[in-house]
């Protein structure tokens, strides 16, 4: 009896049992449903390396790395230390998120093809993805000089110009507004291409319910936007518009191999870091630890005390030497408004 007949009879007791099925139940059904999608995969398609990515899909149990992506997701909010999130003004900063924020969409909902396939919420699943897989790299939570990696690196942009080459190239491609008007413009070739996405996201989607036993409701949505980006430049990265399913076999094996690849070793370039302002300084309030920034028109005589009532100090230091200094054991808090 091949394996989806009897997923089919389990079914059928179930029913006449009338009762809920238990995990090792639901599990097996789950693996089933995953095997029978795979196999009908395999029928209807023929596309160059596609086994290579049935091939992977099929061990992401084994490994145990899938179950702990899926959990870094579901407690996504956790892994980071209270002085680690990058603010808005800070992530613009970054060239490459810059340039994704001004030339793609972004439409409150996302509902193709109403919207842009490839929108600003799609492009911020792929730097959501990186945090997951940095996070579970270090084994600890994420500290600000970790997100300094993973957006001022250059890994972002090296993943999206050279996909699953990303660890092979010596030198990234310089990133410019035209590819991202491109990939706003990005469209399925045809039915049976968006048939193929669809095929292998519903296959991923029961190997995460068969993995893990309470798959986080949005998980596959955030994997699906994941990789509708990889695939949307693997066509934009070839000279296309349209995504054929060639682009979905590389945007998968760039997935596949991101999993398996130590991101960490993807250091903070100071010259990719744009703090606005920075040579101006900071003023530095050792008694609660806050740091100002100075703007423009600013100096450090137009300030004597924090709101706490501590004594200010001049640093002629940028922000990312000041944060530095957390983990040396210099007290320092987020960045303050000080009067």
């Amino acid at each position: 009896m091949s394996l989806w007949n009897r997923a089919k009879m389990i079914i059928k007791m179930r029913r006449k049992l009338q009762g809920k099925p238990s995990k090792e139940i639901s599990a097996f059904l789950d693996s089933a449903e995953m095997e029978s999608i795979l196999d009908e995969i395999v029928t209807e398609f023929n596309v160059e390396n596609l086994d290579d990515i049935i091939r992977e899909i099929r061990t992401l149990k084994d490994s145990g790395f899938y179950e702990r992506l899926i959990y870094a997701f579901k407690v996504w909010k956790k892994i980071f230390e209270p002085s680690a999130r990058l603010n808005n003004e800070e992530l613009l900063n970054s060239h490459f998120t810059r340039l994704a924020f001004e030339n793609l969409s972004h439409a409150p909902l996302y509902h193709p093809p109403r919207t842009d396939l490839i929108t600003f919420k799609v492009f911020g699943a792929f730097h959501r993805f990186l945090e997951m897989l940095y996070y579970l790299e270090v084994e600890r939570n994420l500290e600000y000089e970790d997100m300094l990696s993973i957006y001022f690196s250059g890994i972002d942009e090296r993943v999206t110009l050279t996909l699953d080459k990303f660890d092979e190239v010596s030198e990234t491609p310089k990133i410019n507004s035209k590819f991202f008007l491109n990939l706003k413009k990005v469209k399925w070739k045809d039915k049976n291409t968006k048939k193929l996405f669809d095929k292998l996201h519903e296959a991923m989607d029961f190997a995460g319910r068969f993995i893990f036993n309470s798959l986080p409701l949005q998980f596959p949505v955030a994997e699906g936007y994941l990789m509708i980006f990889l695939t949307g430049c693997s066509a934009v990265n070839d000279g296309r518009l349209e995504i054929n399913e060639n682009d979905i076999v590389r945007g998968y094996r760039s997935y596949f191999k991101l999993m398996k690849a130590d991101v960490t070793k993807y250091k903070v370039k100071k010259e990719l870091l744009n703090w606005e302002g920075k040579s101006k300084g900071h003023l530095i309030c050792k008694k609660c630890g806050g740091y100002y920034k100075l703007k423009a028109g600013e100096s450090p005589e137009d300030f004597e005390y924090c709101q706490c009532g501590g004594k200010l100090k001049y640093y002629d230091l940028d922000e990312f030497t000041i944060k530095k200094a957390i983990k040396e054991g210099w007290k320092v808090g987020r960045d303050k408004s000080m009067k």
